[in-house]
């Protein structure tokens, strides 16, 4: 499946309201991994994986996000790092900017 395209993916739905951690509703995950959300401050998440060296330097790429139905008016204004070989960090300007938000990693071979 998505070894013959290359690349491992993890895709969710995500909802963030709030002080909490995003609430990811799994699409896809054939990483092998768990992943955790996190939230460290205003517009400020994470996504940590059980497996230690899944996020590999210039194999991974947040390929989408995007905000959903968000209940604010505000447009998320979006960065991501791949902050070490197990941790993605996303940065909006607020919090409460996505329901039912689309995020797509792909981990490449």
């Amino acid at each position: 499946a998505s070894l013959s395209l290359g690349y491992k993916t993890y895709a969710a739905l995500l909802t963030q309201t709030g002080t909490n951690a995003p609430v990811a509703t799994v699409l896809k995950n054939d990483t092998g991994a768990t992943m955790t959300w996190g939230r460290s401050g205003v517009g400020q998440y994470s996504i940590a994986s059980s497996d230690t060296n899944l996020f590999l330097p210039n194999k991974t790429a947040v390929a989408s996000i995007n905000d959903g139905n968000p209940t604010s008016s505000a447009s998320a204004f979006r960065k991501w790092n791949r902050q070490q070989n197990n941790i993605v960090t996303i940065a909006v300007q607020a919090d409460s900017l996505f329901t039912n938000g689309f995020i797509e990693i792909r981990i490449y071979a």
